[in-house]
């Protein structure tokens, strides 16, 4: 059941998603879904870099996409 207290997200306030970049490291041949949203870049970069320093890939999901 969920919790009435917790409001459901807001997809669109978030503009950064984090990958762990698994791939990189061949741990996956399957596109990789994102681990996090967040709306600040700073701290999108902070949580990955804390997670998988040498491997994180942050991606701005506002900006357009060939």
């Amino acid at each position: 059941m969920r919790n009435p207290m917790l409001a459901p997200p807001v997809t669109s306030n978030y503009q950064f998603a984090v990958y762990s970049g698994a791939y990189k490291v061949d741990l996956t041949a399957e596109p990789e879904q994102p681990q996090a949203l967040f709306a600040d870049r700073g701290i999108a970069i902070n949580y990955a870099g804390a997670k998988w320093p040498s491997t994180f890939e942050v991606v701005d999901l506002w900006e357009s996409y060939p």
